[in-house]
């Protein structure tokens, strides 16, 4: 790799981790001033300390979905700031007239294009199927006191079972309907 690759790497990583920061914080400040009274349902049950972990942990787990949503377009934005830097302190001019051509000075902005569009595969395809208990989880929903509604969950035997609810702490079905094959 030469000097004017890392160069613009380093250009373009800086981009990313910029437009990644920026993008990624507005999506969670937004979400988070939507939903602060459904966080603070259960202030006086628990205290502001599990209220502010909790907050933490489900922005943490959900990062991933937002991740999923902007990767692309932290992507394009990165690559246009990369460039823009470049034109506006004219080191774009200078790098065409030493008889570089634009497809070198494109080519690390796409080799690592690539590189984050993998990583958003691996997110995708197997960071997100793992934790999907956690990513259903609503704002207001604490830890180990969940009820969720269960729709056609099949058992060894191959029944489905279905309840309106489902207390994840005692591990019970209310109502349940068990349809047997």
């Amino acid at each position: 790799m030469k000097i004017l690759d890392r160069y613009i790497a380093r250009n373009f990583l800086t981009g990313y981790a910029i437009a990644f920061c920026v993008l990624m914080g507005l999506r969670i400040l937004i979400d988070l001033f939507v939903n602060l009274d459904e966080f603070a349902e259960h202030r006086d049950g628990l205290g502001t300390l599990a209220v502010l972990q909790h907050i933490l942990r489900y922005y943490a787990f959900n990062m991933t979905l937002y991740f999923r949503d902007f990767a692309g377009m932290i992507t394009v934005v990165a690559a246009a700031f990369s460039l823009a830097r470049m034109i506006h302190a004219n080191e774009l001019v200078a790098i065409m007239s030493s008889g570089v051509s634009l497809k070198r000075v494109v080519g690390p902005i796409l080799a690592l294009a690539l590189v984050f569009a993998g990583i958003l595969v691996i997110n995708q395809e197997l960071i997100i199927p793992r934790i999907s208990h956690e990513l259903v989880r609503k704002q207001d929903d604490i830890p180990g006191e969940e009820q969720y509604e269960v729709m056609f969950l099949s058992d060894r035997n191959h029944s489905l079972i279905c309840a309106p609810v489902y207390d994840v702490n005692t591990c019970t079905f209310h109502h349940p309907t068990i349809i047997t094959r």
